[in-house]
């Protein structure tokens, strides 16, 4: 994930690995953030810009197999129904108006509600979202943003399952 960081809240089963040629093409873009999330233990997200480490929270499972086709690194599974994500606060870094983002994932169901993949808040505590990319119940990916105003960006396809 780059051009922002912030918590990691995914429908389902959903697995998230950025790493060797990803991880080489995501750098070359001097993000403000990059959590590969390829720990195979412990708590904590490392952010390898060195800008903001980030917190396994709830306990998601960490060393499972690269969704990248001939990537060694591992990656991490998260269950929605566990509320298990990463969350990294830092309100400087992240208080910006023009950003991408890019997450790898698998999804084995559509969620029951829609669910955060990366989301940005006001705070580590707070449930006031600003920047969101989310997977919604048909399996589509939507953009969110609210800048006074919500405005909402949705993919045309759904995400495949299990692939």
């Amino acid at each position: 994930m780059f051009g922002l960081g912030g918590r990691v809240l995914v429908g389902s089963t959903l697995r998230l690995s950025l790493g060797g040629a990803y991880k080489n093409t995501v750098t070359s873009y001097s993000p403000i953030g990059y959590w590969r999330l390829g720990e195979p233990s412990g708590t904590t997200a490392v952010d390898e810009t060195g800008t903001t480490n980030g917190t396994y929270v709830n306990t998601p499972t960490l060393g499972a197999s690269s969704l990248i086709t001939g990537e060694a690194d591992t990656s991490a599974t998260f269950v929605s129904t566990n509320s298990e994500h990463v969350i990294a606060v830092n309100q400087t870094a992240f208080n910006i108006s023009h950003f991408s983002v890019s997450a790898v994932i698998q999804i084995s169901a559509a969620p029951a509600s829609v669910q955060e993949i990366i989301s940005v808040a006001d705070s580590a505590s707070s449930i006031n979202t600003d920047k969101a990319l989310r997977l919604r119940t048909d399996g589509k990916v939507e953009f969110y943003v609210f800048d006074g105003a919500q405005q909402v960006a949705v993919s045309t396809d759904a995400i495949p399952l299990d692939e």
